[in-house]
């Protein structure tokens, strides 16, 4: 499973004999138009998806579409999103035009599978790995983590994880506590060559497989199935206990064996007569990206451990002087302690005791009320670094009665639904500070059997939607009308 053929010349021959074969990824890679709706590149960051979907959603906003019904393009734009912010799903999103591979090769010469191509140069990629960079951007007292994705060659590769590297080495150390811990991880997963999610690379590269073969290349095809099968290997396979027989595997076993079974089936297929050559892994670790990236964490550490020697030395110019200067300089006089508020620690319970939930949701013990509308109110928090715990208030009632509490993680978002008309607020704790706050008011309309959706943003300030407004904690615990 180790070695690697040089194509160069048969894939040549491939373009020439598949006029049209090869194919740009934003063609062929954006089955259902997740992209295409939100306006962005297949291989556009995080950050650049969250833009394009708040600028979406704000045009979509009822109040600014008062004569049209945006509830289907939003709702389709909301599935988007969620596709597309999931790493998992985006993987899997990202790679379906290639899931063909499990099959069998097509039998007509006119029915040959496309040939995929890097996502930075559009060059049929002999070798293709489905690769994430990482980056982050600080500024004052905010880090922001984002990724670049995409497939990529071998020389692609190197050139987007230096470009992420450096992006992170010149801007993500300028936040303070978390700008330098992001960065190390950043630089640090950069350096090992990026993350190359095991299952969709086998499927990938068993794709490209086929499609080599497909095109009259099964040397080429056999090399990229071997590298196939190394990354179907590394996927765990999950043991049953004794106390779980006949209990089925986990999704992930099932898809090991399930990926191994259809590259023994290529093998079967193109026969193991066919000659490879080796020419060394244009994968290896060891190559100019990392021995660049290598070399400016070595003098960085350096430079920080020359300072930190130059430093806790004593002075070597004037001792004297120094020792009188201590001498001379007169007693501190003692500071008192000062009465500082306690210090906030993040509780792993919610107020009821409940833990909270794994992912974005209701949190489990709190009364869901006011059930009976058509309306949904979408709780954002896709630019915060922080966890909410958020309760939806009715003020219909005296005194104010939370109708929903909820749990959103950082950049994310979660949709309350079926409110019923009336007048609402949202007070939320940033679970991480500790802070407390509440919305402006706001309402919604009854509208018969019609659905309204009404985005909620806490992470921007000067959203038009709603303003924040600091509260208390007897204010959040005990909630009366504000005022």
């Amino acid at each position: 499973m180790g070695r690697y053929t040089d194509v160069t010349t048969d894939v040549v021959r491939c373009i020439i004999l598949e006029s049209g074969n090869a194919y740009r990824m934003k063609r062929f890679n954006d089955p259902e138009g997740h992209y295409e709706r939100l306006g962005v590149d297949p291989t556009a960051s995080l950050a650049e998806i969250k833009i394009a979907y708040r600028h979406r959603a704000m045009e979509l906003h009822p109040d600014r579409n008062a004569s049209a019904d945006t509830t289907k393009e939003f709702q389709q734009l909301t599935e988007s999103y969620n596709v597309l912010t999931d790493a998992s799903a985006r993987m899997q999103y990202d790679t379906n035009s290639h899931s063909a591979g499990l099959g069998s090769p097509p039998s007509d010469r006119e029915e040959r599978l496309r040939l995929i191509v890097c996502s930075t140069c559009e060059e049929i990629a002999a070798h293709p790995r489905f690769i994430i960079f990482h980056e982050v951007r600080s500024r004052f007292l905010t880090s922001r983590r984002a990724t670049v994705r995409g497939i990529f060659c071998p020389e692609c590769a190197q050139a987007a994880g230096l470009r992420a590297t450096a992006i992170t080495w010149l801007r993500g150390w300028w936040a303070l506590p978390w700008g330098p811990v992001y960065s190390v991880q950043a630089i640090a997963r950069n350096l090992s060559g990026g993350d190359k999610p095991n299952e969709v690379n086998a499927r990938m590269l068993l794709y490209q497989a086929w499609a080599f073969t497909s095109a009259g290349n099964t040397a080429a095809g056999r090399v990229v199935a071997l590298e196939a099968l190394e990354f179907a290997s590394r996927i765990p396979l999950v043991h049953r206990s004794r106390d779980d027989e006949g209990a089925p595997d986990s999704g992930e076993s099932t898809e090991r064996v399930r990926l191994e079974t259809a590259i023994e089936e290529f093998f079967s297929a193109v026969g193991s007569d066919v000659a490879v050559t080796d020419s060394g892994n244009p994968w290896r670790l060891y190559r100019r990206g990392f021995l660049v990236q290598a070399l400016v964490i070595s003098a960085v550490v350096a430079m920080i451990a020359a300072a930190a020697v130059w430093m806790a030395a004593p002075s070597r110019h004037h001792p004297q002087k120094v020792d009188q200067a201590i001498q001379a300089a007169p007693p501190e006089a003692p500071t008192m302690p000062q009465d500082a508020p306690p210090n906030y620690v993040r509780s792993e319970v919610a107020d009821n005791g409940a833990a909270w939930p794994t992912s974005s949701g209701y949190v489990r013990g709190y009364p869901i009320e006011l059930v009976e509308g058509n309306s949904s109110i979408t709780i954002v928090n896709l630019l915060n670094d922080s966890d909410v715990f958020v309760k939806v208030l009715s003020l219909d009632t005296t005194p104010p009665k939370p109708v929903r509490t909820v749990f959103v993680r950082a950049s994310d978002q979660f949709t309350v639904r079926t409110v019923a008309a009336g007048r609402y607020e949202l007070r939320y704790r940033d679970l991480d500070s500790g802070v407390l706050y509440r919305t402006d008011p706001f309402s919604i309309d009854s509208q018969g059997a019609k659905h309204s959706a009404l985005p909620i943003s806490l992470d921007d300030p000067n959203d038009l939607s709603t303003h924040t407004h600091p509260i208390s904690e007897e204010e959040f615990s005990e909630p009366t009308f504000s005022p």
